[in-house]
């Protein structure tokens, strides 16, 4: 018995079936799990973490930034940058660092220690060593850069680092600077770590939860420079 053509919509009927059934079927629907992360437009490499922000650069104080109540008090620590100069004596114009052991050498005038004293005593002294070469010299010295008036907060804090320091800073106020602490910060266990002139470290207690409360009061200490808050 001779088999009989299919219909049109018998054609039609088989043609859906072998399609299905190729490689043109319907992608199979992805979890979110297996779905690719969008991305902003223009953007191709894989994305990852954050970049976090670049650590702030320590901004050299001048003098003249602190109030001025503070200048005459200033003391010279290592690290500071002064200029020194002797009316009508152009070779005795220096600009010079305060060295790590706290001196400075000029001409003439020889090795000077510097640190913990003011810009004028500084001035004094330079003058008093050339009235063995200059008849009455006249002595300028201007501090230009404070790099040494900096503090240190390390820790669990937002921003650990260095901080310059204009003014008066208690450990509150550092710890403001450095962007307050983080989650698991041990509040009562703060130590401020200051060394004296001659290198020796001691350890100062600060135990936040009494100072916010109003409580020892004392223990928000104004911080010298080069003090170190450390916070576990």
């Amino acid at each position: 018995m001779p088999l009989k053509p299919p219909g049109p919509l018998t054609a039609l009927c088989l043609a859906l079936v072998l399609m299905s059934s190729s490689g043109w079927a319907r992608e199979p629907i992805r979890s979110p799990a297996d779905r690719p992360i969008s991305r902003p437009a223009g953007i191709t490499e894989p994305m990852g973490p954050p970049t976090p922000p670049p650590p702030e650069a320590v901004v050299p104080v001048e003098l003249g930034d602190l109030p001025a109540e503070e200048r005459a008090k200033y003391r010279l620590h290592p690290g500071d940058t002064i200029m020194i100069s002797v009316w009508r004596e152009q070779e005795l114009t220096l600009e010079t660092s305060v060295r790590p052991d706290g001196g400075i050498s000029f001409p003439l005038a020889g090795d000077i220690h510097v640190a913990g004293l003011s810009v004028e005593e500084v001035r004094q002294e330079i003058a008093r060593r050339l009235e063995e070469f200059i008849p009455d010299p006249e002595v300028a010295v201007i501090a230009r850069q404070l790099l040494g008036n900096v503090v240190y907060v390390v820790g669990r804090v937002a921003r650990p680092g260095e901080f310059p320091i204009r003014g008066r800073v208690d450990v509150l106020q550092a710890l403001a600077i450095a962007g307050g602490t983080t989650t698991f910060a041990d509040l009562d266990g703060m130590r401020i770590l200051r060394r004296d002139a001659a290198g020796v470290q001691t350890a100062l207690k600060f135990d936040y939860s009494d100072v916010v409360r109003g409580r020892r009061l004392e223990q928000n200490i104004l911080l010298q420079p080069g003090d170190t808050l450390v916070v576990p």
